[in-house]
């Protein structure tokens, strides 16, 4: 029978196919070379869809993974950031939903080990590009009290690239964390040097140095104790990112001088937060925050969050990874990850993307109801 052939496909693939086909064209957009991805967008966001709907599909009568309550729940999810992502005029929150539910297939290690494997091979490609005079390494000054020059290696920007490094780091703790030793440290730190001293992106920085504390602590000088360690860690940071992120924009607002040294010290997050503040009203399904100049521009995860998708998507997104975060408590290379999410989300957007950050994945555990402890079974194994 047909459905005896169409069960003999692994759900798997859907994933792979489509972190393939939106991972590879958006770091091909953060490059020099991004006409390739105007000239294609449209045909990859049908194709996007069509694989989503092919996947729900099959879920639904082929592998019949849905139940009527799970069915029912995704279902008011998936209504929701509809509707918001409509309100915000932003549709890539809800082609990431989609995608999401497009991993009940796979575990966690694979989706580690293919964002690992394609996001070091697109580096490196175009980082060979640019060395041998295929593309631009465009060379952008830091005016503030040390003249810094900073150095994008084919990117459209340095933060982009050192977002790329940090996922790859990432990726492989996750991956190697049993077997991680001396060599998965260097390499770390090389990467932290290249992001710091080249690239000068401090968020990726702070970020990347903080990984290798928390791994380190983890691994040798906290060992009986790390799982109470960083499920401690990843809790309070999750909590204390959004609670500074506000803080300081009010504090700004009011022109206290610790708030305005530290609004020059992130290139004027905190002032944008303030004026989206004081510009958007605070409303239960996001706003339509249009760009005018760089006033408007977010680039921390909680403004936007809370300012452009809501209240209910912003409650959703704490609640989940509180959820997730308890039920992981003992998963220390997913705490990890998730924690330095968290840390990169006050000064960047992320941690909401499927090509940067494949921690969101994290939220296939909670939807799928699966087992957190047990994530060895491989398709590559």
């Amino acid at each position: 029978m047909i459905s005896d052939v169409l069960k003999k496909i692994n759900p798997a693939y859907f994933f792979i196919i489509l972190y393939i086909i939106t991972t590879i064209p958006a770091i091909m957009y953060g490059t020099v070379w991004d006409k390739l991805y105007y000239k294609y967008s449209d045909i990859l966001l049908i194709t996007e869809y069509v694989l989503f709907s092919l996947f729900i599909l099959f879920s639904i009568f082929i592998y019949k993974t849905y139940t009527l309550k799970k069915f029912l729940i995704h279902l008011l999810i998936t209504l929701v950031i509809l509707f918001v992502s409509i309100n915000a005029h932003k549709h890539y929150i809800f082609n990431l939903w989609m995608f999401i539910l497009c991993t009940s297939g796979i575990s966690f290690k694979d989706i580690a080990k293919i964002a690992l494997t394609i996001t070091s091979v697109c580096v490196s490609t175009i980082f060979l590009l640019v060395v041998f005079k295929q593309g631009a390494n465009l060379v952008i000054p830091r005016l503030e009290a040390v003249y810094l020059n900073r150095y994008s290696f084919g990117f459209i920007g340095p933060n982009i690239f050192a977002a790329y490094l940090v996922q790859i780091c990432l990726a492989l703790t996750y991956v190697r964390w049993k077997k991680f030793g001396i060599l998965d440290n260097l390499f770390i730190f090389s990467v932290f040097c290249l992001v710091l001293f080249c690239a000068n992106s401090r968020t990726m920085s702070i970020v990347l140095l903080a990984a290798l504390v928390m791994i380190n602590l983890s691994k040798y000088v906290l060992k009986n104790y790390a799982d109470k360690f960083m499920y401690f860690i990843s809790n309070s940071v999750m909590f204390l990112c959004p609670l500074f992120s506000f803080v300081t924009a009010k504090l700004f607002c009011n022109s206290v001088p610790f708030a305005l040294m530290l609004n020059d010290l992130v290139s004027c997050r905190i002032r944008n937060i303030c004026f989206c503040m004081h510009e958007f009203p605070l409303t239960w399904f996001g706003n339509w925050i249009q760009v005018r100049g760089d006033l408007y521009v977010l680039v921390n995860i909680y403004a936007v969050l809370l300012l452009k998708y809501g209240i209910v998507l912003s409650l959703m997104f704490f609640i989940a990874f509180f959820m997730i975060l308890k039920k992981g408590r003992k998963n220390i290379p997913l705490l990890i990850i998730l924690t330095a999410g968290f840390l990169q989300g006050f000064g960047e957007t992320y941690f909401l993307t499927s090509y940067a950050n494949f921690g969101i994945f994290a939220l296939s555990y909670l939807l799928n109801n699966k087992d957190l402890l047990n994530d060895e079974k491989s398709l590559f194994t």
